[in-house]
């Protein structure tokens, strides 16, 4: 028996699996390029995403700095200060006036800072100048509540008296959670 055609088909048959497995290796280092180019290209606009958010949480930090302290003094709990305001509200002026109050509606805004907006409708009735005039210096020229007037209608009754409406909303602010910016500062350089 002849081995040189037994070896010579051996040595074609590892060359032939060496070429196999070159081209199987070949065909995956190039998946794997290909991979890398896209997950460094993934990786560069998460870095271009990540500026971004931090340009956007610095303006907001400066947002929050530029904010007067004395805006959120005493407003820590808006239901607290909701409350305190319908208290406020059953005054003297309010009585004699026969004043009348109706929520109207409440809603939760984000901008330009946290607050909750109560808007009440209120009526009231008289007779003499100066009896409105207690009763809208009693509401609208004081300054423990941020009203803003909203709307404001008056109309002659048929017993000389003038009906007032007045629309009013209550903007108290909501308490702002975060972290200092000296102490945020501290954790994103950890």
């Amino acid at each position: 028996m002849n081995l040189k055609p037994i070896v010579i088909i051996v040595l074609i048959l590892l060359l032939a699996q060496a070429l196999f497995f070159g081209d199987a290796l070949r065909k995956s280092i190039t998946f794997l390029d290909g991979r890398l180019s896209a997950l460094e290209s993934e990786n560069q606009g998460l870095k271009v995403q990540k500026a971004q958010l931090d340009q956007e949480s610095d303006r907001l930090r400066s947002d929050i700095r530029s904010i007067p302290p004395t805006l959120l003094a005493g407003f820590e709990d808006p239901e607290a200060s909701f409350v305190e305001f319908l208290d406020y509200i059953q005054s003297p002026a309010f009585q004699r006036a026969g004043g009348k109050v109706a929520l109207r509606g409440q809603k939760f805004l984000q901008k330009p800072i946290p607050l909750h907006e109560s808007t009440f409708d209120f009526t009231y009735e008289f007779d003499k100048v100066p009896v409105a005039e207690a009763f809208l210096s009693h509401f609208v020229d004081q300054r423990r509540f941020p009203l803003q007037v909203t709307g404001f209608s008056a109309t002659r009754t048929k017993g000389g008296n003038t009906k007032a409406k007045i629309t009013v909303s209550l903007l108290i602010p909501a308490r702002l959670q975060f972290e200092p910016p000296s102490a945020t500062g501290k954790k994103e350089g950890k």
